[in-house]
């Protein structure tokens, strides 16, 4: 019994169909990423019910003591408004100039902050071992935007502990920097210790203090009841 043939042109259709099928799969299994950083950012914000958001600054991740495998190096932070509302993306290059939300932490939505002084967020966390020390520490990535025009210069620190006062007790100085051509928005990274001895679960906490032009402290992140710790 001879096998039924199928004409040339079936068979370039169905390679075609199986061949587009498996592009859809694939796009869908690496969370639809876009040619462009406006496409997931807009996907974000509809999903989130925000926007359309204008871009206020924006900046790389790049550790500087964590390196290896699991490690993303590849990842961009986004600080975004619309109107009096702002929230924080975190967007991962893929090869082939592709853009899609981080694989976690890629979202966070101020619009229920009360507060009018320093929004800050860790856009990066990522665990290592120092040898200097014998102990694991992290290091932190954390942006900070002040919504305060008065803030001019902005210092801090972070540290983790079982509450506030262990934190703030642990706590490491942070450098803050300028992000370059952007008012009022800063970055710091800092390798933070992680506790040795005390509770299992422990939190990070950030602390912040912002200064105007004439060096008098106009913002104290302990002394803001709505400031998101």
């Amino acid at each position: 019994m001879r096998r039924p043939r199928f004409p040339l042109k079936a068979k370039l259709a169905l390679g075609a169909l199986l061949f587009l099928a498996g592009g859809l799969l694939l796009w869908s299994a690496l969370d639809y990423p876009a040619f462009t950083m406006e496409a997931p950012l807009r996907r974000l914000e509809r999903e989130n019910l925000f926007g359309p958001g204008q871009t206020v600054a924006s900046g790389e991740i790049r550790y500087r003591q964590v390196s290896g495998q699991g490690v993303d190096q590849d990842l961009t932070w986004v600080f975004r408004r619309c109107g009096d509302r702002y929230h924080l993306a975190v967007l991962q290059a893929l090869p082939g100039f592709l853009w899609r939300p981080a694989p976690y932490g890629s979202y966070l939505d101020f619009s229920d902050v009360k507060s009018r002084g320093v929004l800050s967020y860790p856009v990066g966390m990522e665990h290592f071992y120092d040898e200097a020390s014998e102990r694991w520490a992290s290091e932190w990535v954390v942006v900070a935007l002040a919504d305060d025009p008065s803030v001019v210069r902005l210092e801090g620190s972070f540290g983790y502990g079982a509450d506030e006062t262990a934190a703030l007790a642990a706590a490491v100085p942070a450098r803050f920097q300028p992000v370059p051509g952007v008012d009022r928005v800063w970055v710091a990274q800092q390798a933070v210790p992680e506790p040795v001895k005390g509770p299992a679960i422990y939190s990070s906490y950030i602390f912040l203090r912002g200064y105007d032009a004439q060096g008098r402290l106009v913002y104290d992140s302990q002394t803001d009841p709505t400031y998101i710790r």
